[in-house]
């Protein structure tokens, strides 16, 4: 009996540490579970706020990029129009004629040359619009070394073309028109030099100037006769030159001067007072030159108190039956 009881106490005594055995594996296992279970959510919340903090980055990135387009958009400026200069400015009085502009029709600009001003680089009219048409020239403006004209036509419209639109070949002053008669019948030489000192600004007059000329019996040193009568004879350049220098401060004697040397005298506003035999009745007369184109030359007659021209071939006759005399400054 005290066998059996003492077996059974063995049995219970086994049991009991097999079953502490096993409540301890599974405290083990249920710890462990715990710490990986802790350990992943761990990692899935260092995970998310990584990708959280990733996002952010992101956003900041795109936003600075953004605001930075942004900015840069705001701040950039448009270029600013460069414009042309003028190099030279001229006042000037001269007419001209408007080529005929068909091989190039050259622009019309309302305030200066082409590109000197936001005006002016859109023209209003072109050259064709006015050829073959005398125009009044009052300014010239060199711009990039081209010439452009300030010009007026009919006294009414006014613009700006570039030189070569024009017939550079003619060049015409407009002088003073002054008669001699009825006070001078024979002083049209000292009435033709009036209108040359009047046109460079000279304050005279014809009867003041006749007073001035100086009288002898060689025509070289004075006026030979009486102006105020019709018998009265003449005066010749050299005669003549103490009375202009006086007024202008200068005097050229230009007998024997070609053509082409008093084109140019007039291209710098000289009017030229030339002599000339066989011209209205006279035998040796004096006309004021104020212009000339490719065939002709322009004149202030005295005696016919006109504006008029003769071509080149018949104004070198008669200046040749007269010596070629002539007078400027």
């Amino acid at each position: 009996m005290m066998q059996n009881h003492h077996q059974l106490a063995m049995a219970i005594a086994v049991l009991t540490l097999t079953a502490g055995m096993l409540f301890g594996m599974t405290t083990v296992r249920a710890d462990i579970a715990t710490d990986s279970s802790s350990a992943v959510t761990s990692s899935a919340s260092t995970s998310s706020a990584t990708s959280s903090s990733t996002s952010q980055s992101s956003n900041t990135t795109q936003s600075s990029g953004s605001q930075s387009t942004s900015q840069t958009t705001t701040t950039e400026t448009k270029p600013q129009p460069v414009y042309a200069k003028v190099s030279k400015l001229t006042k000037v009085n001269y007419y001209t004629t408007m080529g005929a502009n068909q091989k190039h029709n050259y622009g019309v600009y309302s305030s200066g040359a082409y590109n000197t001003s936001a005006a002016n680089r859109v023209k209003v009219k072109t050259g064709r619009t006015f050829a073959g048409k005398t125009i009044h020239i009052t300014r010239e403006e060199v711009v990039a070394g081209a010439t452009w004209l300030k010009f007026t036509y009919n006294h009414k419209y006014t613009g700006w073309i570039h030189q070569n639109a024009t017939v550079k070949t003619t060049y015409r002053l407009y002088a003073p028109l002054i008669g001699q008669r009825p006070e001078l019948p024979t002083g049209c030489e000292i009435t033709a030099t009036a209108m040359m000192l009047q046109f460079a600004g000279a304050k005279v007059t014809k009867l003041s100037l006749a007073k001035e000329m100086p009288r002898s019996s060689n025509p070289n040193k004075g006026f030979v006769g009486n102006p105020y009568s019709k018998s009265g004879w003449y005066i010749y350049p050299k005669g003549l030159l103490p009375v202009v220098k006086k007024h202008l401060g200068s005097a050229k004697n230009l007998t024997g001067a070609s053509l082409t040397t008093i084109k140019k005298y007039l291209r710098k506003n000289h009017l030229v007072v030339v002599y000339v035999a066989g011209v209205d009745g006279f035998s040796n007369h004096a006309l004021t030159l104020t212009g000339y184109s490719s065939t002709r030359l322009y004149y202030n007659d005295p005696w016919t108190k006109k504006r008029t021209s003769m071509s080149n071939a018949t104004m070198t006759k008669h200046r040749k039956a007269d010596a070629n005399r002539a007078l400027s400054y």
